[in-house]
């Protein structure tokens, strides 16, 4: 387990316990497991410890800033909309007119 653990050093004593009781309850649930695939059950393990932890590991912090940076880059883009013809402006207690003309208009009146 301290193999598995290393480059992990900033956040593995938070989820160490964690990851111990995941490693078991993966042997209860199938318990050739552990022996025929240590690898994959150190890393669901490790998984499932971060999720139940909430631990930020600096993988998840660079995928937020990553997002965030996307979303504000997204936010940032003016995009001009086209709003109809713009042949008709519309002035309060006039909508009737306005809807006169655009049946007009879509009728070839």
């Amino acid at each position: 387990m301290q193999e598995f653990a290393t480059g992990k050093e900033a956040y593995w004593p938070q989820i160490e316990e964690a990851v111990a009781s995941q490693i078991e309850a993966i042997g209860r649930v199938n318990p050739m497991r552990p022996q025929t695939d240590p690898q994959g059950v150190l890393k669901e393990a490790h998984d499932a410890a971060i999720r139940l932890t909430g631990v930020d590991t600096p993988d998840a912090k660079y995928e937020r800033m990553r997002k965030a940076d996307s979303a504000k880059r997204l936010a940032s883009l003016n995009v001009r909309s086209k709003t109809g013809s713009g042949n008709i402006t519309s002035t309060p207690g006039k909508i009737f007119d306005d809807l006169g003309q655009i049946y007009d208009r879509m009728n070839n009146r």
